[in-house]
């Protein structure tokens, strides 16, 4: 039997008075009944700045007091600052890149077959670029003026004019191209693909550079700004690898001890530190040097986003149970989740755009809602 609408918005109220108080509770059971009231009058579209109230809402409260004053006042919190809807979306999307100068963020629909291109500083939809199939990573490479863009359906990487959009060429890798990343120091897109391997793309010409072979199917990696190593999530090998660049093989490999399910990672360099986020719900903190793992704390699940913030010496961690979490380092091995907000299910994906000084959160288009975007902005100044 389906559930009656006031028995469905109680047993969403009932929890929050146990995990942020019972006047956040208060105030989010008076918020929804006036976003259902403004369903019923505007044929059950309530109005924005409701929806955003209610967001902020939770994300205000949502640091327990003692916390508060464990952290300080000044906490790397977030807020949602703004959403754009993207009504032509059909399912989800992947992931996505920013064109700091140029204000867009281009972002794959993987269900739609398209690359969304957003105003960001107008907080507008742009264009939308047709033809891709299955669209998964992306690149945009500014001084060259293209994008990079995989497609895990027919297993190429496109290769457009970031301005005009039309398609420059595109590379063959086999199978699976997936997550796709550029180094800005030796001009090279590299991407995963296959049953295990890291191809490359020298951007100079768009020939493909050497491969290197891995244990098993890459998810998600990360290059370092200042040494020649990438770190490469390989879920099935329950570890990460660690790839030479310049030498163009594996040097090493990161054991996940007792955990599995490694997607999504964010690379501390300062202290040094590459945090994993792992299935059911762990978020694991390995010394990269020594391959120790030195922390690890319980999340929320389906987690395919961590963002890391330098100067808040904080990670954000999107899950896709519908939750984002806020991790701080409180010192080189103790990490803490400071904020828990509320998200959307399926709403996993992430980006931090640090130039902004904003989070980017992918929504899926469902029967009930649009696709959209959410744009979360700090709750404190930058370095605070």
């Amino acid at each position: 039997m389906r559930k009656r609408p006031e028995n469905r918005v109680q047993n969403f109220i009932e929890p929050l008075a146990d995990v942020f108080g019972e006047e956040t509770q208060h105030k989010v059971a008076g918020l929804l009944f006036v976003v259902r009231s403004e369903a019923h009058a505007n044929d059950m579209s309530p109005r924005l700045g409701t929806t955003h109230q209610l967001f902020n809402c939770v994300s205000t409260h949502s640091l327990p007091q003692a916390q508060q004053n464990r952290t300080g006042s000044a906490t790397p919190g977030l807020k949602l600052a703004n959403t754009i809807e993207l009504p032509g979306v059909k399912g989800g999307f992947d992931l996505m890149a920013a064109d700091v100068a140029g204000h867009r963020l281009f972002v794959t629909g993987q269900d739609n077959n398209t690359v969304e291109v957003l105003d960001i500083k107008n907080g507008k939809p742009l264009a939308s670029i047709p033809g891709f199939r299955q669209p998964k990573g992306i690149v945009y490479v500014a001084d060259a003026h293209k994008l990079y863009v995989s497609n895990k359906d027919d297993d190429v990487v496109d290769i457009l004019d970031s301005e005009s959009f039309r398609r420059l060429g595109q590379m063959d890798f086999t199978s699976n191209a997936n997550n796709v990343y550029f180094d800005s120091r030796s001009r090279t897109v590299y991407v995963g693909y296959g049953d295990g391997a890291i191809g490359s793309i020298k951007t100079a010409d768009d020939t493909r550079g050497p491969d290197v072979a891995l244990a098993s199917y890459p998810k998600q990696f990360r290059l370092e700004r200042d040494g020649p190593r990438i770190f490469v999530d390989a879920p099935a090998a329950v570890h990460v690898a660690v790839i030479d660049h310049v030498q163009n093989k594996v040097v090493a490999t990161r054991p996940i001890r007792a955990e599995k399910g490694n997607v999504p990672m964010a690379l501390d360099e300062s202290h040094p530190r590459l945090t994993v986020a792992c299935e059911p719900g762990r978020f694991v903190v390995i010394n990269i040097d020594s391959g120790a793992s030195v922390s690890s704390l319980a999340i929320k699940s389906d987690a395919d986003g961590i963002q890391y913030h330098a100067s808040r010496d904080a990670a954000y961690v999107s899950c896709g149970e519908g939750f984002l979490h806020i991790i701080r380092r409180q010192d080189p091995d103790a990490y803490e989740v400071i904020q828990t907000l509320p998200t959307v299910a399926g709403a996993g994906t992430s980006l931090w755009v640090p130039e902004w000084d904003r989070l980017f959160l992918t929504v899926p288009q469902t029967k009930d809602r649009p696709a959209a975007i959410h744009v979360f902005a700090p709750t404190s100044p930058a370095g605070k």
